[in-house]
């Protein structure tokens, strides 16, 4: 799986990385996606991505243990990672003094009107050619999850389009691997993003889940512009996904 999602070309960062700051490239690929993939799943310690954890429903909530949990997201995961290595968005990752990675956080920055391929819609249709990549059994054992990951797909570019559509960097996903919370990783890649936008005179989106993300992205700058519900069938609705902005300034010090 790994070979078929290997990417050719990765693009530059715009200019020189923090200590302790990388890229990921195709050899640190796999290590970047597991990362994502446990910070997303969460522990019995540590928060779930939320609006994740509603897509894998019912049966999964909360069963940190279930094995599913974590191959299903990652498998996500694995996806973001290549469309946006592949199509013009940046992979970053804060690296442990062991050398291991403890965080990954991928962005995109839109200017001039242009919108690279690689967003959650194009996410999306690259899911409708599954075959491509091979589905694996643990998605098609867990009930309802192609609705609810719909409903979740279909009003993210909305969001998106409705409080981002000029220039801006978006940053789409920030995960810090449970066993490395408390280490700074999270602080040091958003604002390392913030200063690129601020360079650029763009403001930043985001969507998050949770009681706790906001204020966390509160503490850089960024301000809830709207609240949404998540529906599909046979599930409860999802109350607690929020947008995102954060202003572009040269005096803030977050």
């Amino acid at each position: 799986m790994g070979s078929c999602l290997s990417v050719n070309s990765v693009p530059a960062a715009p200019q020189g990385l923090p200590d302790c700051v990388v890229q990921v490239t195709n050899e640190s690929f796999e290590e970047a996606a597991a990362v994502g993939a446990r910070s997303f799943a969460g522990t019995p310690k540590s928060e779930p991505e939320w609006s994740c954890n509603w897509v894998l429903g019912p049966d999964l909530d909360g069963k940190y243990d279930d094995p599913r949990r974590e191959k299903a997201l990652l498998f996500f995961m694995r996806i973001y990672l290549r469309f946006c290595m592949s199509y013009g968005g940046i992979v970053l990752a804060a690296r442990k003094d062991d050398g291991s990675i403890g965080a990954v956080l991928m962005a995109w920055r839109f200017a001039n009107g242009n919108r690279p391929a690689g967003t959650l819609l194009e996410v999306w249709r690259y899911l409708c050619n599954i075959k491509e990549l091979g589905m694996p059994s643990t998605l098609s054992s867990i009930p309802g999850l192609s609705k609810r990951l719909m409903a979740l797909v279909d009003l993210l570019p909305k969001s998106h389009e409705a409080h981002a559509s000029g220039n801006h960097w978006y940053v789409q996903i920030m995960a810090v691997d449970p066993g490395s919370q408390g280490l700074g990783f999270c602080g040091k890649l958003m604002r390392l993003i913030s200063s690129w936008a601020d360079e650029d005179g763009f403001p930043c989106y985001l969507e998050c889940s949770g009681e706790r993300n906001p204020i966390i992205y509160g503490r850089f700058g960024y301000e809830v512009v709207q609240k949404y519900t998540l529906e599909a069938p046979k599930v409860e609705p999802y109350q607690n996904l929020v947008a995102m902005v954060r202003p572009p300034s040269d005096s803030k010090s977050v």
